[in-house]
């Protein structure tokens, strides 16, 4: 059983850090959006236009963490069925992303990935089902607590049954996913596009980055999972820490989805579309044509200095010549 009174003193910055997880997932999604309704080429993607409703969920949910809810019975019980129905939709999202990576780098059958529209109906109708038994569940219990205990064998079977499984599949998931590119990147000498052998790190880091998303829901919520079995078979008598940084992680999954963005291949790109559309100042590169299959042979064969060659993907494009979707612009 857990000891609340050595619990509560590690649990007073929950509140400062949803507030940083609001307020970040808000500047985020106000800059997705900007760059979408700029129709900026790498705000067209699938990855950074599922990005927006990740970032749209992360507000919601931080946002109620904010108030007081435990002296409320219906606020209470408001704000943890939108909060796990939300939870289970953004690991959805995730998990659309996931598949889409597994389709386009390891099986490398770009026709099968889903669009914005098929991915957020599937996570919706899917987060709907997965979040009716918990619903229903809490519904029929006399009290409600924003911090979830599991009291026993019961308690474990109880929240495996409700939430615990269906988000331990979905996590699983998604770290399968990032394990078998990584193992590919590092036993892949290169990555073909067009015929072309583009052998160069940039290419590598670029797939990976992409491949972080997947990870959030990893890092939130395997620790959910690890915790409740350590609690109920009394494994440490420290398990009060343990929830505690699990709580931390939750409170924190606005945070991690801000701080893998930043690796996006997409950031770049839009800082140096921002500087081509509003400066007249031309990047020149010493990159050879040749090198990437370039098809002009009569400006190819010079040597001179060309405009830079951008390297973008697109997990929606179909192309049956591409390995990778992985295009030249």
């Amino acid at each position: 059983m857990v000891d609340l009174e050595k619990l509560g003193p590690l649990t007073e910055y929950y509140p400062s850090l949803t507030l940083l997880s609001f307020s970040l997932a808000t500047a985020l999604f106000i800059f997705i959006l900007t760059t979408r309704v700029m129709n900026f080429n790498a705000a067209k993607r699938l990855n950074y236009k599922l990005y927006l409703w990740t970032m749209l969920l992360d507000m919601i949910n931080h946002f109620p963490l904010q108030f007081n809810l435990e002296d409320n019975l219906a606020g209470c019980r408001a704000f943890m069925i939108l909060n796990n129905w939300f939870s289970l939709l953004s690991i959805s999202i995730n998990v659309s992303l996931a598949y889409n990576i597994h389709m386009v780098f390891i099986l490398n059958k770009p026709k099968k990935t889903m669009t914005e529209l098929r991915t957020m109906a599937i996570a919706i109708s899917g987060a709907t089902i997965l979040a009716l038994p918990f619903t229903i569940s809490l519904l029929l219990d006399k009290t409600c607590t924003i911090m979830i205990f599991y009291h026993g064998w019961q308690g474990l079977l109880k929240m495996m049954g409700l939430i615990g499984f269906s988000v331990f599949i979905l996590t699983t998931y998604c770290l399968i996913v990032f394990l078998m590119v990584a193992r590919k990147l590092l036993f892949h000498k290169h990555v073909d596009s067009h015929n072309s052998k583009l052998t160069n790190k940039y290419i590598r880091k670029l797939i990976l980055r992409l491949c972080l998303y997947p990870i959030v829901p990893v890092i939130a919520w395997y620790p959910y999972i690890i915790v409740a079995v350590v609690d109920t078979l009394n494994l440490s008598k420290y398990d009060y820490i343990m929830i505690a940084i699990q709580g931390y992680l939750t409170c924190m999954i606005g945070t991690l989805n801000v701080f893998f963005f930043l690796f996006d291949p997409a950031v770049p790109e839009i800082y140096e579309e921002v500087k081509s559309r509003y400066s007249n100042s031309k990047r020149d590169s010493t990159v050879n044509l040749t090198e990437f299959g370039y098809k002009d042979t009569e400006a190819a064969g010079k040597d001179d200095k060309r405009h830079e060659l951008g390297v973008t993907y697109d997990l929606q494009k179909s192309d049956d010549t591409s390995n990778f979707n992985i295009k030249l612009v």
